[in-house]
């Protein structure tokens, strides 16, 4: 199974684990704060990341 990591994984972490992923989306709220929404697709599952200034705080993982 591949892990994401323990907090405070940083987007550059999940995609050396997880290879090129897909931006979804991407904002700049009222404050400056950058979120994105990401997908990586492994050979057997996939994950949806949400990343704040560069930091993974939230992922969800799906079997194919």
């Amino acid at each position: 199974m591949s892990r994401i990591a323990a907090r405070q994984s940083t987007l550059d972490e999940a995609q050396q684990r997880l290879g090129r992923g897909k931006l979804l989306s991407e904002a700049v709220g009222a404050d400056g704060i950058l979120t994105q929404q990401w997908e990586f697709a492994t050979r057997d599952q996939v994950f949806n990341v949400t990343a704040v200034e560069g930091l993974v705080v939230k992922y969800a993982m799906n079997a194919r």
